[in-house]
């Protein structure tokens, strides 16, 4: 290489943002994964963690804080208010309730105070756009600074 092309690449270098350096990888973003037991919480019965949805949520988070971590839980759509119950009773935390704009039922549970251990997590129950038949559960945790 010669000395002008290598100023070159170390000018180029230097220039490009460092957003287009820094790609992520799948591995980057599997360990966003949430492990609810961690802050004291259980998914309710019956679902199961959607890896693939959640690895793609994380994905797309572009914005979120390098602390957060994302789980996302699939159920099946007649199961909504058992798990809102669930939380419900788990989490000691009363959710908003309202309905998406197809008029089906969606919950909002956002813990701010108590449990202390789950401070800052924040869960969505709504019918999954994503998979038929089914509900999402996602669960969103930032610890508090």
């Amino acid at each position: 290489m010669t000395r002008r092309s290598a100023v070159a690449a170390l000018l180029l270098v230097t220039l490009i943002p460092p957003v287009l350096r820094a790609e992520e990888s799948t591995a980057d973003w599997i360990k966003r994964i949430l492990d609810p037991s961690t802050i004291g919480v259980t998914p309710p019965p019956g679902s199961s963690l959607n890896k693939k949805i959640t690895v793609d949520t994380i994905r797309y988070d572009r914005a979120a804080p390098p602390a957060k971590r994302t789980a996302v839980y699939m159920a099946p759509v007649a199961t909504i208010d058992a798990a809102a119950k669930h939380f419900e009773d788990t989490l000691g935390v009363t959710p908003v309730a309202d309905t998406d704009p197809k008029g089906m039922k969606r919950y909002l549970f956002t813990v701010t105070e108590k449990p202390a251990q789950a401070k800052g997590l924040r869960i969505t129950i709504f019918r999954s756009p994503w998979v038929d038949g089914m509900a999402q559960i996602q669960m969103e945790y930032v610890p508090p600074a």
